[in-house]
C-alpha cells in the first residue's frame, strides 16, 4: 500500500456539519483529519494516517471506522461535485480514478501556487 500516494491526495475542505476542517484522501477512507484550522486538520489526518500504516504493516488493517480510531465523530462524505468531476474526466480521457484524482490535485496545488504569486490589487 503507498501510502505516500495517499497523503499526497488528501484533500482540506471546511465541514460546516462538523464545523471544522476535514482531511481526507478519496483513495483511502481509513484515515481523517479534523481540525479548527487546516493545519491542525493536517497534522491529525497525518497522526491517523500514521496508525493505519502501522496496522496495516502488522497485519490488522480491516476496514474500521476513522470515528473507532480517532474518536472523533465525523459526518464528511466526498462532495457529490467531486464524485461527477471524476467520473466524467475517466471518460474524457479514458482513464483510471486515480489518474483522474491525480490531475485534479495537480490542477489545484497550480491553482494555489498561481494564486500565491499574484499580487493583491491595491
Amino acid at each position: 500500500m503507498n501510502f505516500e500516494r495517499i497523503a499526497r491526495m488528501a484533500i482540506c475542505y471546511w465541514s460546516s456539519n462538523d464545523k471544522a476542517f476535514i482531511v481526507e484522501s478519496p483513495i483511502f477512507g481509513q484515515a481523517v483529519g479534523l481540525g479548527a484550522t487546516p493545519q491542525e486538520a493536517i497534522i491529525s489526518f497525518q497522526n491517523s494516517l500514521a496508525i493505519a500504516k502501522d496496522n496495516f504493516e502488522a497485519g490488522c488493517l480491516a476496514g474500521a471506522q476513522p470515528s473507532e480510531r480517532t474518536g472523533i465523530d465525523v459526518y464528511a462524505t466526498i462532495n457529490s461535485v467531486t464524485d461527477v468531476t471524476i467520473n466524467r474526466l475517466t471518460m474524457k480521457f479514458d482513464c483510471s480514478v486515480d489518474e483522474a484524482i491525480d490531475y485534479m490535485a495537480l490542477y489545484f496545488k497550480h491553482a494555489a501556487l498561481i494564486e500565491s504569486e499574484t499580487p493583491a490589487l491595491s
